[in-house]
């Protein structure tokens, strides 16, 4: 028998990036049959699949009983580079998200400071909502050493939209480059010693 943590990232890869080369379907709102993935999967039960799902302190993972088959399914809630609907809530006022939060490393940071945040191969770049939920969400990796906090009103004004997940991660394609550009920023933090590095 495998490991949950292994089926968890096979799941994630799956859903957010190979379903078709897997030869997963996924519906156009993102869940797959959770009897196609076992099926792969031989080593694991649906058993496996519900305790990762209620396990996983990131909420990743949505599951359903299908509507019309009655069969369960399973599906990414962010972090996609296929095209999926997810269920999403848009942000439209700074007031409904105080602080929007994105972790990356110091290397990183060198090219952010430049070229602004890229939401490279996915949708959506993910943001926290904060540095210090209870929960340990995408936004803000364990390991990240640096802290971007976005200027929401500011972005919201020059036409970057944002959104909040079902899990509670915000979320943003960016502008029409993909790219959360410097000007929105408010600051940045060296997260261990909280020395301010932008402004």
């Amino acid at each position: 028998m495998g490991s949950h943590e292994a089926l968890s990232r096979y799941m994630a890869k799956v859903l957010r990036h190979t379903a078709g080369q897997e030869g997963i379907h996924l519906t156009s709102d993102g869940y797959a049959v959770v009897d196609d993935i076992l099926r792969i999967k031989s080593e694991y039960t649906l058993a496996d699949v519900e305790a990762i799902v209620r396990r996983d302190s990131k909420k990743r993972f949505n599951l359903r009983d299908c509507p019309i088959t009655g069969k369960r399914q399973i599906r990414a809630n962010q972090g996609h580079s296929i095209q999926v609907k997810v269920d999403m809530q848009e942000i439209r006022t700074a007031s409904e998200a105080p602080e929007v939060l994105h972790g990356t490393s110091h290397i990183n940071w060198n090219s952010i400071k430049k070229e602004g945040l890229s939401r490279q191969k996915r949708d959506h770049i993910h943001f926290a909502p904060s540095e210090h939920s209870p929960e340990v969400i995408s936004g803000i990796p364990k390991r990240c050493t640096v802290i971007i906090s976005i200027d929401i009103g500011r972005a919201l004004r020059v036409g970057i939209p944002f959104f909040r997940s079902a899990n509670n991660v915000i979320l943003s394609p960016g502008n029409m480059q993909g790219i959360i550009p410097v000007s929105c920023f408010k600051r940045v933090i060296d997260r261990r010693t909280r020395e301010q590095l932008f402004p």
